[in-house]
């Protein structure tokens, strides 16, 4: 991991939702800790027999542990399951798919994986009596062997505590990297518990099983790891070569910008995604998808932030051709508010001492058109040309060239929506 990335994956696991827990709960992080310490019966009260976990020597092959971490209440997950790891991101509640944290050896000592009900974390240990104490004393849930830790020693997989996580999800950080160990320690106040499995080796970019989902969106229909990889160096470059990298690349730049992905894949599939991804960060984008109109296109207008979408294609499918910042109603003279279709159009008006161009009906006297002209034949001399404020007689003025392109390219019938 580079000095870059771990300064990143620091701050997410620093950057934790503390959760209000049952009383009942409070000492349950502290527990683990205190067992870990007191585990002097060599497992002799583990739920799981001795025969039942004979570790097996010299794994000849490795298993992916993904790394994933959840925003919303600090916790990271290591899992080996490609499935559980894709349901996860895709699940978009929170979880945000980190990379491949280290190779797991196929047989070895196992790593037992329980789970927590009342903080909603996981916790991972090799040490049997710590696991009996939890599951049988704290009321963990035992999710099984969750990996097996490298009877060779390979690679050390250092484990750290974070005190000020309380009974928050989040406690506890497992990592190859020494930089990140020894950062969270010494910088962030976290306690070094030493050492918690070996690995086979530590991060590695990517597997047979390159992630394609990113922000609860599959992409694999236009994305393929390979291709991105081996046609965008620079990317590479700028970003890393993992999987993890390239996918939230991909996702959160490179398919705004119409970034090709794989060698073939469906443009009207390459089109909707892209919009998705679009309406995920714009509200009214969002809010589009539910209309229909008589005509492909739509016109939203939000008056509490002074902005007009414009959008093409369909119910559930529309995308943002447009995006203008407009001057509505004064409070005395406020536009309305509601539900109307493109009427006539008009290419100028005008009133005492000024003009407006491109003029297309709303309903009855109200319009999208210019800010205010003077009288003069042609649109070259403004006489106010503010947006972006509530100062006009109820119509929704826009710069010129925007009411240029409403006028030349929105039919009439065309639905619009103008809302506070």
């Amino acid at each position: 991991m580079s000095g870059r990335k771990t300064e990143r994956g620091i701050f997410r696991v620093l950057t934790m939702a503390v959760c209000v827990l049952a009383s009942a709960a409070v000492c349950l992080n502290t527990g683990i800790s205190a067992v870990r310490a007191d585990a002097a019966d060599g497992g002799r009260t583990a739920v799981m027999s001795e025969a039942e976990e004979t570790a097996l020597q010299g794994a000849s092959s490795g298993t992916s542990m993904y790394r994933l971490y959840n925003k919303i209440t600090g916790e990271h997950l290591y899992t080996s399951s490609v499935t559980e790891r894709n349901s996860l991101v895709l699940a978009d509640q929170g979880w945000t798919y980190e990379g491949i944290g280290w190779t797991a050896p196929s047989s070895g000592t196992p790593v037992y994986r329980m789970y927590n009900p009342v903080s909603h974390e996981h916790h991972y240990t090799t040490d049997r009596h710590e696991r009996s104490v939890l599951l049988r004393q704290y009321h963990w849930n035992d999710e099984g062997i969750g990996w097996y830790s490298d009877n060779n020693s390979s690679v050390a997989m250092y484990r750290q505590f974070n005190p000020k996580s309380g009974t928050a999800a989040g406690s506890h950080n497992y990592t190859a990297d020494v930089n990140e160990k020894n950062a969270l320690v010494s910088q962030y106040g976290w306690q070094d518990e030493g050492l918690a499995w070996y690995a086979l080796t530590g991060s590695v970019e990517s597997d047979a099983n390159p992630m394609t989902i990113c922000n609860g969106i599959d992409f694999s229909a236009v994305y393929d790891y390979s291709y991105v990889r081996a046609m965008y160096p620079s990317v590479v470059s700028s970003v890393g070569g993992s999987d993890a990298a390239l996918i939230r690349y991909f996702a959160e730049k490179g398919i705004t910008d119409g970034m090709k992905a794989k060698a073939s894949y469906d443009q009207a599939a390459y089109d909707a995604l892209r919009s998705k991804v679009i309406a995920s960060r714009d509200p009214m984008q969002q809010k589009a998808q539910s209309y229909s109109s008589r005509t492909n296109w739509l016109i939203l207008v939000n008056q509490s932030n002074y902005t007009c979408e414009v959008f093409t294609g369909g119910q559930n499918n529309w995308s943002l051709a447009r995006k203008i910042t407009v001057a509505v109603g004064a409070p005395s003279t406020p536009t309305p508010v509601g539900t109307f279709t493109v009427g006539i159009k008009e290419l100028v008006f005008g009133g005492t001492g000024y003009r407006c161009w491109y003029a297309t009906q709303i309903s009855g006297n109200y319009l999208f058109h210019s800010t205010l002209y003077s009288t003069a034949s042609s649109p070259v001399a403004p006489v106010d040309n503010r947006v972006g404020a509530a100062i006009s007689h109820g119509c929704v003025r826009m710069h010129l060239e925007d009411a240029k392109w409403i006028y030349d390219n929105v039919p009439g019938g065309s639905k619009i929506v103008i809302y506070r």
